[in-house]
């Protein structure tokens, strides 16, 4: 029994790993269903100071705005599996990829247990956020 069970391990060990590569999103984020929550999360104005704080900083640039403001617009896509969980989420390439991983740290703890419906199957959602500032 013991030597089946030595042989067994071996053979499993020796088995190549198979897995499916993960495509990421579509390249038309518009055609995403909008990621939509349980209970809409409460966007703090001391979220902008750390994008404020970059942009002050001068390690992320904000494109030039027409009216004037202090914004970045980021959008994001949100992978989510059977149960209602986030699995990978892709930000926007904005030149700025501290924010950008900061808006995809911050829309996974807004989704954590916070997602409406559950997907029967892992699906591509879009959100975005928008940072807004003074100076």
């Amino acid at each position: 029994m013991m030597i089946s069970l030595i042989v067994a391990l071996a053979l499993q060990a020796a088995a190549p790993v198979l897995t499916v590569p993960d495509l990421g999103p579509p390249k038309d984020w518009s055609a995403l269903a909008p990621l939509s929550f349980t209970k809409q999360p409460d966007y703090a104005a001391g979220l902008t100071t750390f994008v404020a704080d970059e942009v002050k900083a001068g390690r992320c640039v904000p494109p030039k705005r027409i009216d004037g403001q202090k914004r970045i617009d980021i959008s994001l896509a949100v992978l989510v599996v059977p149960g209602g969980t986030v699995k990978r989420i892709v930000p926007q390439a904005i030149d700025c990829p501290t924010v950008e991983q900061y808006s995809a740290g911050l829309v996974l703890s807004m989704a954590r247990d916070n997602i409406k419906g559950s997907p029967a199957t892992d699906t591509w959602y879009r959100t975005s956020m928008s940072y807004n500032w003074e100076k």
